[in-house]
């Protein structure tokens, strides 16, 4: 999360990679033309990817959970800044490697799957292995560039 600067770290296998931009446009249409018009209104660059969440110890069990829940709240849940009156939506950044590095983002849905045939650990009443979906929107890089912009080295919406 942007506002409070706190990283969240998996050990996680990337199982899933998609990337979309796709273009609004909106019609337009004049007294006496018969065909429409289109006035380009924009586009939006998302970022859908999934991840192999193991527990490789009895350590990961409840680390991975912990996590979990510290990452819906990271990006999913508005909160009131100090002092505020409104809701403010959480800005992220985005880091998968080399791919993606501190890309700012909002993310708009996040889904997690147990495994339940990788085992469910009696003791901690925890599973071994969750899947878990996300997507976002991927926003402009800390210069406000956009796409092609002469200092930007990042994707940008």
């Amino acid at each position: 999360n942007v506002a409070n600067g706190k990283a969240i770290q998996y050990k996680a296998y990337l199982t899933a990679l998609s990337e979309n931009w796709s273009a609004t446009w909106s019609d337009i249409q004049y007294v006496g033309r018969q065909d429409t018009l289109k006035q380009f209104q924009g586009v939006a660059h998302t970022l859908s990817f999934g991840v192999l969440l193991p527990a490789l110890s009895k350590a990961d069990l409840p680390a991975n959970i912990q996590k979990l829940n510290k990452t819906i709240n990271t990006t999913m849940m508005a909160s009131i800044t100090d002092g505020g009156k409104y809701l403010q939506g959480p800005l992220c950044q985005i880091t998968l490697g080399k791919f993606f590095n501190k890309q700012y983002c909002v993310f708009d849905s996040m889904k997690i799957d147990t495994d339940l045939e990788a085992g469910w650990d009696i003791d901690k009443e925890l599973p071994f292995v969750m899947k878990v979906d996300f997507s976002c929107v991927l926003l402009g890089d800390a210069g406000g560039k956009l796409h092609d912009g002469k200092t930007s080295k990042n994707y940008a919406v």
